[in-house]
């Protein structure tokens, strides 16, 4: 764009800023469309293992109590959900709609956590075998743990990528600036003051000064 025209150069830079923002605004709400329910499903993973610590204290001292088979019901649908997406309500009573799990390494913690689930649910039944019970919850639990750990690794991934993205729209913004007062000062400001030095020049009577060499602009 070296010999384009000032209006050209202008123009570049003004359409510049003009997709900037909207490329910033769509990949924003976009980011920001993928975290919308990170909060609520570190809380359901967070549950699950205060499910199983209840479920474990029921079948110990209460067996027959009707909470047991609540707790039970609740710990399949929500470990459902999480894996194959659906709706669920949260601990604040709200009804969410979540996507299924694509996250590789949070699909196969969900998939262990399937795969003890029946050893450890027909533990919970009468007669109980509370060492057998007891073993089965120390296996479980870990895994409960480290889905926690996952989502909450995701989450901050997704909120350092947010961060991220922003500061590259940030510089971004300031480049465009910076190639705009470029354009400007040596395309307008520049040639105004060679101009106004010398018709300072020749009003002074100093006509042998040379001519400052000025750019073709239209």
């Amino acid at each position: 764009m070296k010999n384009s025209s000032l209006r050209v150069q202008l123009s570049a830079v003004f359409l510049g800023f003009l997709l900037l923002v909207i490329s910033s605004v769509t990949v924003t709400y976009w980011l920001a469309q993928t975290q919308q329910h990170d909060a609520a499903i570190i809380n359901l993973a967070g549950r699950q293992r205060m499910l199983a610590q209840q479920m474990t204290r029921l079948a110990l001292t209460d067996p027959k109590n009707p909470e047991l088979s609540e707790t039970i019901a609740h710990f399949e649908q929500t470990l459902s959900v999480l894996t194959n997406g659906g709706e669920i309500v949260d601990g604040n009573g709200r009804s969410l709609t979540l996507p299924p799990t694509t996250h590789p390494t949070t699909h196969t913690l969900l998939q262990e956590i399937a795969t003890i689930w029946p050893t450890f649910k027909n533990q919970l039944h009468a007669p109980v075998n509370s060492e057998q019970l007891q073993a089965e919850f120390a296996t479980l639990l870990p895994k409960l743990d480290k889905i926690v750990s996952t989502y909450e690794t995701q989450a901050k991934a997704k909120i350092n990528r947010l961060y991220w993205v922003q500061f590259i729209f940030l510089t971004t913004a300031f480049l465009l600036l910076a190639w705009g007062y470029l354009i400007v000062y040596r395309r307008l400001l520049y040639p105004l003051h060679a101009l106004g030095t010398s018709a300072h020049e020749i009003g002074a009577g100093n006509l042998d000064k040379p001519f400052p060499s000025l750019p073709n602009n239209e």
